[in-house]
Formats: structure tokens, sequence, C-alpha cells
């Protein structure tokens, strides 16, 4: 199945959400950006990264809401974005980069 992205994602800069997760086979994180909670469009696919805090640095560019699945715990997301999580976020567990 292919996912569309929306064909001008800057447009939603400072909101959605970015998930990021770590894919063992690749042995790098990949993940996307997406209009959620507001909405369900996808905004914008990232390209795969090995490197934990470059992977972080492209979804905080975009949203202060960066939601991660680690390497070293791929199995719960972890909060990566800017600021204290609010909302049900605050149940995560803060991601340090």
């Amino acid at each position: 199945m292919t996912i569309e992205y929306h064909s001008q994602p800057e447009r939603f800069l400072g909101t959605g959400t970015v998930f990021i997760y770590w894919d063992e086979t690749e042995l790098s994180y990949f993940g996307d950006w997406d209009s959620f909670p507001d909405g369900n469009q996808p905004l914008e696919e990232a390209s795969r990264r090995t490197l934990l805090d470059a992977v972080v640095s492209w979804g905080r560019e975009r949203t202060p809401r960066v939601l991660i699945r680690p390497e070293s715990d791929p199995g719960e997301y972890y909060w990566a974005g800017l600021g204290e999580p609010l909302g049900g976020d605050g149940e995560l567990k803060p991601l340090t980069v």
C-alpha cells in the first residue's frame, strides 16, 4: 500500500505529530510526520537515518510533538518532543538526546 503524503507539508509546521521507529532489519530509524491528533493526513516521510539525534532533530523541525520507539526499547513510545509532554503524552518517558 502506497502512502500519499501532502504536497505542501510546510503549511502544517508546528502542528501534528512525528512518529519515529527503529527498524531492526535495516538498522536505522524511519518514520513520518502526520496531522494527528487533529486529523489523519500523512504529511511527510522521514528519510532513514542511523543516528538518533539526527532523526529527532528532523522531527523537532516540524512539530514540538515527537514520539519515538528507540533502538534501546523499540516496543515503547518515548517523548522526544520539545518542552514537557502535555495531556496523554505526560505518561510517556522522556528520551534524552
